[in-house]
C-alpha cells in the first residue's frame, strides 16, 4: 500500500467513523436507504477531495484544507437530513469533528513517534472510534435528545466554544 493510498484511505475513515459520532446523537428525519445513499455519494466527494488534495500539494494541503473540504460538507448534510435546529446542529457537529480530530492527532503522533505501521495507526482508531460511538449511543444520547428538547432555544450561546476552538486550531495549522 503507497502512502497516498493509506493517507486516502486514512482521510476516508476518519470521516465516516465522525460522522457515525455525529449520528450518535442526532435524530434524522430521512430512512436509512435515503441515509446510506447521501454518505455514499459523500465518500465519494471525501476520496476524490483528498487525492486532489494529495496530489496537489501533499498531506500538508490535506491537513490545511479538511475542515473545508471535508468537515464544513459533512456539517451541512448532517444538518440537512437531521432535525436539529442550527445552533443545536453547530455545537454538536462542531465538538464531534474537534473530538475526531484531536483523536486522530493523538495516534498518529503516537504512532509515528513509536515507528509503528499504519494498520496500527487504523486500528488504534477503530477502537477508539467504536468505543466512543457505542459510549455516546449508551449513555449519552438520551440525556442529550432530552437536553435539546427542554431547550430548544439559547444554543447560540454554547456553540462558540467549539466554533472558537475549531478557528484557533485551523490558524495554527495554517
Amino acid at each position: 500500500m503507497t502512502n497516498v493510498t493509506f493517507l486516502i484511505f486514512r482521510a476516508f475513515f476518519i470521516t465516516i467513523m465522525t460522522i457515525g459520532m455525529m449520528a450518535s446523537l442526532t435524530d434524522f428525519r430521512f430512512g436509512r436507504k435515503k441515509l446510506l445513499c447521501i454518505l455514499s455519494i459523500y465518500s465519494v466527494w471525501v476520496i476524490g477531495s483528498s487525492g486532489a488534495l494529495l496530489w496537489l500539494g501533499g498531506e500538508l494541503l490535506l491537513l490545511r484544507l479538511f475542515f473545508f473540504t471535508i468537515s464544513v460538507p459533512a456539517i451541512l448534510l448532517t444538518y440537512w437530513t437531521a432535525n436539529d435546529t442550527p445552533t443545536q446542529a453547530v455545537f454538536n457537529y462542531i465538538t464531534q469533528i474537534l473530538l475526531s480530530l484531536l483523536m486522530a492527532s493523538m495516534v498518529r503522533l503516537l504512532t509515528d513517534t513509536l515507528c509503528l505501521p499504519d494498520f496500527m495507526n487504523i486500528l488504534f482508531m477503530g477502537v477508539f472510534y467504536v468505543t466512543i460511538i457505542y459510549l455516546e449511543c449508551r449513555f449519552v444520547r438520551r440525556p442529550f435528545r432530552m437536553l435539546v428538547k427542554v431547550i430548544p432555544s439559547r444554543w447560540g450561546i454554547l456553540t462558540f466554544i467549539p466554533c472558537v476552538f475549531s478557528a484557533y486550531l485551523i490558524f495554527l495549522a495554517a
